[in-house]
């Protein structure tokens, strides 16, 4: 299978998401802002992880750097190329996402997911490309052994193997994850972002997923979009970048997180209970 060409960034300028008003049905509706004037990189060869708590804006963010739902504003560009302005067959043969909503496999196996992955690379490619895209991206999440297991078979731990792989198999420039380790138990989701790391650095491109486990992140030391905790009503959360164990330290992620019960505490790495306090 060939390499995508590697070293190219994903950026984003002014990005602001969210839902618009416009269109017969919604017109009477106000647009909606999630997140605002966004300036944002995800380095190739490395794994970003996307921080927020649950409803922090984090899948509509996602969403909308892999073109699902347009932009309210600014751009998003992968190397010199304008991802907002390229067309859905163009887009997919550069992206690959996995999200978190289910689909009915019927009798799909594991390889026959796979394969789905190949469709943006039909017309130029042959049978026997896509065989060894398929057998090489099973590889690469070492899930050779699900090649003949039907989907409805396989745990979620497993699915979530075949579905990554399927996205590799688009030989994409960009991968893109919305929650890939909400399902599984701690060591799993430990060795899915070591194989995506991997993955990262061997091809030469950026991989962005979304998670709320903070900790996770801590521990593994990546690079990180924050969304921070809401500043006053109406206006749009915060958005900071960097190293996550540089978020750690700064206080971004307590100032993001933490609650009238509940720290971060930056020696640890851990959530813990604050102390009653004194009568």
């Amino acid at each position: 299978m060939s390499t995508p060409a590697s070293g190219a960034d994903l950026t984003l300028d002014g990005v602001t998401v969210g839902y618009s008003g416009g269109g017969p049905i919604a017109r009477r509706r106000a647009t909606t802002v999630i997140l605002a004037d966004l300036h944002l990189r995800a380095r190739a060869g490395r794994l970003t992880v996307l921080l927020g708590g649950n409803g922090s804006g984090k899948s509509t963010l996602l969403r909308s750097v892999a073109g699902l739902q347009p932009l309210l504003a600014g751009t998003v560009s992968l190397g010199d190329a304008r991802l907002d302005r390229l067309s859905p067959p163009e887009r997919a043969a550069r992206v690959a996402v996995v999200l978190t909503e289910s689909f009915d496999p019927g009798l799909l196996r594991g390889a026959d997911v796979v394969d789905l992955g190949r469709y943006p690379h039909r017309r130029r490619g042959s049978a026997a490309v896509d065989s060894q895209a398929v057998h090489e991206a099973l590889a690469a999440v070492h899930a050779q052994d699900l090649a003949r297991v039907p989907l409805v078979r396989m745990s979620d731990g497993q699915r979530q193997r075949v579905m990554i792989a399927r996205a590799l198999a688009q030989e994409p420039a960009l991968l893109l994850l919305d929650e890939p380790t909400a399902f599984l138990d701690a060591p799993a989701r430990l060795e899915l972002l070591a194989v995506l790391q991997r993955i990262a650095a061997g091809r030469g491109i950026p991989v962005v997923l979304s998670s709320h486990d903070v900790e996770l992140a801590v521990r593994s030391g990546h690079d990180a979009w924050l969304v921070g905790a809401p500043t006053s009503q109406g206006v749009p959360r915060p958005v900071t970048s960097g190293p996550v164990d540089r978020l750690s330290e700064n206080g971004s992620i307590g100032a993001a997180f933490d609650t009238d019960a509940v720290a971060f505490d930056v020696t640890t790495g851990r959530f813990g209970l604050r102390p009653p306090a004194a009568d």
